[in-house]
């Protein structure tokens, strides 16, 4: 699956956002109509069945309308949409007739909203929860002992069967460790009980919970593992690195893995790949090195580093390497650029 960035604007600053390096102190820039009939095209040639839409928050694109009316007149099977749910009225009544669209709302603690802007989520939510559009609603957990029931409660109230709960990871670039708000290991067992709780509190209003995000399979005691096997067997936390495997096509069609690791081959564009296959195998390649770099300096010690669990996201691993992450990127492009090369030939 491809995540095509609508636009690099967003109308929220939310203090662990995985894009704040991308979206801050630029101009903003959205995908043109020339490049999303080049995306359209790309999609329908490879036959990927999902085409997911991110930002920024893509429904800010000034003709969000019509980029989407373009996917859908294409025969694009679905559509998933990354929202923080801030949305015009006219825009949320627009969406609640897509019935194609898969929604991920993004739902921060309603302390944390400027005013006005609750009443355009809750808006939406009660908009598009019910219609065709398929809906999660979500939160990312940044702080110790997180603030949880509100999600739950919106689940409930607008009849929505599942939650997205991720939780914060740092995001790469050179020197900018501090670039935005996530959580240390010993925050992230901090959130444990919460956490659990949450999923308890869940299971019993007939709720379903999708983590998201590297979960360190340390942060849980033994019992409270217990107690999640109990009330969610049938999908644990991704302790595994299994959640990175998506793409992301900027507006001007250059590509990125995912934005906790943008700092490093980021400069790759989408003309340069005939398949879908062909991309996720550089990109494998181009990050394989990381996979064994503890990403918290107790994995180093841990029995199941490497087995039950993937220490770390790839942005902290990335931060933790003990080589400089530039370094590894200079030694792995060169073979990556003969891999095009042979490509270019067979396409020729």
């Amino acid at each position: 699956m491809l995540q095509v960035m609508l636009t690099d604007h967003c109308n929220q600053a939310c203090p662990y956002c995985f894009a704040k390096e991308k979206l801050a102190d630029r101009v903003c820039t959205e995908l043109s109509l020339e490049n999303l009939e080049y995306l359209i095209a790309v999609h329908q040639r490879w036959g990927l069945p999902v085409m997911s839409l991110v930002g920024g928050e893509p429904t800010l694109h000034s003709r969000f309308e019509e980029v989407l009316g373009r996917i859908m007149d294409s025969g694009c099977p679905m559509i998933h949409l990354f929202t923080n749910g801030v949305v015009r009225r006219e825009r949320a009544d627009f969406l609640s007739g897509v019935t194609n669209l898969t929604c991920l709302v993004n739902h921060n603690p309603p302390h944390t909203y400027e005013p006005g802007q609750l009443e355009k989520l809750e808006y939406f939510l009660g908009t598009c929860a019910q219609t065709g559009l398929r809906m999660l609603i979500g939160t990312t957990v940044y702080g110790p002992n997180p603030e949880l029931d509100f999600l739950l409660e919106a689940a409930v109230r607008f009849g929505v069967s599942a939650v997205r709960l991720g939780l914060a990871h740092p995001i790469y670039y050179k020197g900018g460790e501090n670039v935005n708000r996530y959580l240390s290991l010993s925050e992230c067992r901090d959130c444990s009980e919460p956490v659990v709780a949450f999923v308890e509190a869940c299971s019993r209003a007939g709720v379903s919970v999708m983590f998201d995000c590297h979960y360190p399979l340390c942060m849980f005691t033994s019992d409270q593992l217990l107690r999640l096997q109990e009330v969610h067997p049938e999908e644990p936390p991704p302790f595994a690195l299994d959640c990175c495997s998506q793409v992301t096509v900027r507006p001007d069609l250059s590509l990125f893995s995912c934005f906790a690791t943008g700092g490093i081959f980021n400069d790759l564009t989408l003309s340069q790949f005939a398949s879908i296959e062909q991309l996720r195998s550089t990109f494998s390649q181009a990050f394989a090195a990381f996979e064994e770099t503890a990403g918290y300096p107790e994995c180093e010690r841990c029995p199941a580093f490497g087995r039950e669990c993937g220490g770390g996201c790839l942005g902290q691993k990335l931060l933790n390497c003990p080589v400089p992450p530039e370094d590894i990127e200079a030694e792995v492009k060169p073979v990556l650029e003969r891999k095009f090369a042979v490509w270019g030939q067979d396409r020729g």
